[in-house]
């Protein structure tokens, strides 16, 4: 027992030192990074200066890379020029964001406002304003500061305290010291700032496997403030958006830059929702759910044949969908899932789908890109589609059309049930859960288009996001609308 004693008594008189050594070793690196911090902010205007920066309103001419949501399969990606407004006020904790812009033949214009606890989204097209439950002040907030440098350096003045000196690193042939702020509720952001200058040129951030770059340019002085007028950001080394700055305003009330809404409908909000089955007729089965809560739900649609079921759609949550539609259709196997096209929401349920044994019916010219986006491709097994197939028994016939290029996609596949005039038209044709319908795009003008050229008997219209089921005539009306 003695020796014991010895032993740990021994064991601890080495632990402490160390311990003391790297608690000592923390508080320099925290010490360096606040004084790193603080000399930033002297080179942006001051640290009263930041402080006293309240409400600031931003208007960008913002450049979108669509890399998994181009019309083709490789690059060149597309872009979508888009008109963008920002404005915070960080005492009345209130964020404003403004969005219109035109790209893969739809449109959009949407405002987003938060004040507290309050969130609303209005539709600018259809004049709509709904409430938001999944919003709030912080993570709004914050995906406005980490694309702008100077709002970012505000908020590692509010953070020094716990922040933590990584070192030196080069960044365009220009050393840089980096680092680490620990924002509330959110993963840790590295920020580089240039040795010499001052300015904060880059930050990143690691959300699962993505590592999220952001990157500021041409800092110029406005108010007193040094500000930057060129962002961006790329996800996984691949640029995603760029950020031109047209003007700041700073220190005045953001309600007031933006014109107020004017007979305006009131509509629900979309709430998360579990998976639900509605029959459409005699064999056909639409499962719909809503993950996020968002703008956006996830469908897919089940038809049973006599051996057999196919599945259509394939958005995120298709293992939750495939589980509820078991509860209707028993044990009969699901055999085949069409994939309407290529882009990265509508495979996000695709390695869930072949996981349950399911194969792919897919356009030929997809089967790359699907395949690459799958993180188990010993499961792939696919049928594709060039023209046109027919699956069919005596008691239901499935028609897969090709019909691309569209506006949308350069390969396309439409499911049509003759016998029933039924027509799954993902991203072509979304007349949204609540409200009037949208105003008419380049998709729903092609989907128009193509119903009359084949003469498809249509009756009933199943988009992909929405809950709503539309019928022929409400596309007619959609596209009488500008």
């Amino acid at each position: 027992m003695k020796k014991q004693l010895i032993f740990l008594s021994t064991i601890l008189s080495i632990a402490s030192p160390l311990a003391a050594n790297a608690t000592q070793n923390n508080a320099k690196t925290t010490n360096l990074a606040e004084l790193l911090i603080e000399q930033s902010a002297v080179a942006y205007g001051g640290k009263d200066t930041l402080n006293s920066l309240e409400k600031i309103y931003i208007d960008y001419e913002t450049t979108i890379v669509g890399r998994g949501q181009s019309r083709a399969t490789t690059p060149p990606w597309d872009t979508i020029i888009a008109d963008q407004k920002e404005a915070i006020d960080f005492s009345q904790m209130m964020v404003i964001t403004e969005y219109t812009g035109q790209g893969g033949g739809s449109k959009a214009s949407f405002r987003t406002e938060i004040e507290g606890l309050s969130a609303h989204r209005l539709d600018l097209y259809r004049k709509t304003i709904a409430p938001i439950s999944t919003s709030n002040f912080e993570s709004t907030a914050g995906q406005i500061i980490r694309t702008n440098g100077t709002l970012l350096l505000k908020q590692a003045l509010k953070y020094k305290n716990s922040s933590e000196y990584l070192g030196e690193q080069q960044y365009k042939d220009r050393t840089h010291h980096l680092i680490k702020i620990e924002p509330d509720s959110e993963p840790p952001i590295t920020l580089y700032i240039d040795r010499d200058t001052k300015q904060i040129t880059k930050s990143e951030r690691s959300i699962g496997n993505s590592r999220i770059e952001y990157f500021f340019e041409k800092y110029r002085t406005q108010n007193g403030i040094l500000l930057p007028y060129v962002s961006s950001f790329s996800i996984n080394g691949n640029l995603s958006r760029q950020m031109k700055v047209e003007s700041y305003t700073i220190n005045k009330s953001i309600r007031d830059l933006f014109l107020a809404p004017t007979n305006f409908t009131k509509i629900p909000g979309n709430e998360i929702t579990s998976p639900t089955t509605t029959k459409i007729d005699k064999g056909v089965y639409w499962v719909t759910q809503n993950m996020g809560g968002g703008l956006y739900g996830q469908s897919s649609l089940f038809i049973e044949l006599k051996d057999y079921v196919l599945m259509v759609g394939a958005l995120s949550g298709a293992k939750q969908r495939i589980e509820h539609i078991k509860q209707t259709i028993g044990e009969k196997p699901i055999k085949y899932a069409v994939i309407s096209h290529h882009h990265e929401d509508h495979i996000g349920g695709v390695q869930e789908i072949l996981d349950a044994g399911i194969s792919l019916i897919v356009a030929e010219a997809h089967q790359a890109a699907i395949t690459e986006s799958l993180s188990d491709k010993t499961k792939a097994h696919f049928y594709t589609i060039n023209s046109e197939e027919t699956y069919s028994d005596e008691s239901m016939q499935v028609d897969i059309i090709n019909v691309g290029p569209t506006p949308h996609a350069e390969d396309y596949l439409l499911v049509h049930l003759p016998k029933l005039g039924i027509l799954f038209a993902a991203d072509h044709f979304e007349p949204f859960s609540n409200g009037p319908l949208p105003p008419q795009n380049e998709n729903s003008v092609f989907l128009a288009k193509i119903i009359q050229e084949k003469n498809l008997n249509i009756t009933r219209i199943i988009p992909s996001h929405s809950t709503r089921i539309g019928t022929y005539e409400d596309l007619i009306t959609m596209n009488k609308t500008l």
